[in-house]
């Protein structure tokens, strides 16, 4: 590999004992509720905004395996919170995945789900998860959304946690012009190998242009005993990358900052650290030297 010339700038704000770390893996931890507080409304905590207090909420999980997961209340059906979550794909990522774990509890009840949704400012939406509607003959069955797919697939058991992971190809270009390629991937939690169903594989995304995601919802549905719950939502840039890694600040990952790389005779790149203080740049010329700011956010 080509050696490459660094040279870090940090404006703004004093940084000490900065520690740049490259990841030994690709997937990032975006929340596992393990320190918001327990029986109580996800809506206020850390950025969750929900349209109603009675909603979901922060629970101890029955499984002495897992901790804190998000429940739905019983008080309504559609129960949804949101929170800002910028993700930057680029079309030489042919190895995202954005994934959790969830399931839906047996027992008397109607309508539920366990889902998770990315979207952008112009509410194009990619969602996944599980879906029980009885009176439509879903039965707790794998289900996989955008704008223009709307897609059930194998029906799974109650009660029994799984994971959920859909795989992205952004590399993919249809005759069309048209990009993305989605593959809806499972499994029960506590095993290894991973499931597809061939209803939910190579799915066309159809996107004009690349899309940045900005929103980040979780999608619970349920009341009396049959409820939605979810747990750990991960995301990975795939390992097809020009520079990444991320960033500490006296021990801590440093966030609500902005990064910028810049080479002579390319176009300068910016992204922001997420929660962890990681980041990710896929376009680069590794002849070249290339400098790097960081700049605290307004």
């Amino acid at each position: 590999m080509k050696k490459i010339f660094l040279s870090l700038f940090f404006t703004l704000f004093l940084l000490s004992n900065i520690s740049v770390s490259f990841a030994e893996s690709n997937e990032i931890l975006i929340d596992d509720f393990e320190n918001y507080k327990e029986n109580s409304n996800l809506n206020g905590q850390q950025d969750w905004k929900s349209s109603s207090n009675c909603g979901i909420i922060v629970s101890k999980a029955d499984s002495s395996w897992r901790g804190k997961i998000l429940r739905a209340n019983s008080c309504y059906y559609g129960q949804q919170s949101s929170k800002e979550y910028v993700i930057n794909v680029s079309q030489k990522m042919n190895s995202f995945y954005i994934q959790f774990s969830g399931r839906i509890t047996a027992g008397s009840g109607n309508n539920s789900c366990s889902m998770i949704h990315i979207a952008t400012s112009d509410k194009k939406i990619i969602g996944f998860g599980i879906n029980h509607v009885p009176s439509l003959g879903i039965n707790h069955q794998l289900y996989f959304f955008t704008s223009k797919i709307k897609k059930h697939g194998k029906a799974l058991s109650a009660n029994t946690w799984y994971d959920f992971r859909i795989e992205i190809d952004w590399s993919f270009v249809n005759d069309d012009n048209q990009i993305g390629l989605a593959t809806f991937k499972y499994k029960e939690s506590s095993k290894d190998t991973w499931l597809i169903d061939p209803s939910l594989e190579n799915l066309e995304l159809k996107f004009e242009e690349l899309p940045v995601f900005n929103r980040l919802d979780a999608r619970l549905d349920g009341i009396s005993n049959r409820r939605g719950e979810l747990d750990n939502i991960l995301m990975s840039y795939g390992t097809n990358n020009f520079f990444s890694g991320c960033l500490q600040y006296l021990g801590n990952p440093l966030s609500n900052v902005n990064i910028m790389i810049i080479q002579t005779g390319e176009y300068h790149q910016k992204a922001t650290l997420d929660s962890q203080g990681c980041f990710k740049f896929f376009d680069g010329n590794e002849e070249k030297p290339f400098t790097v700011f960081l700049r605290k956010k307004e």
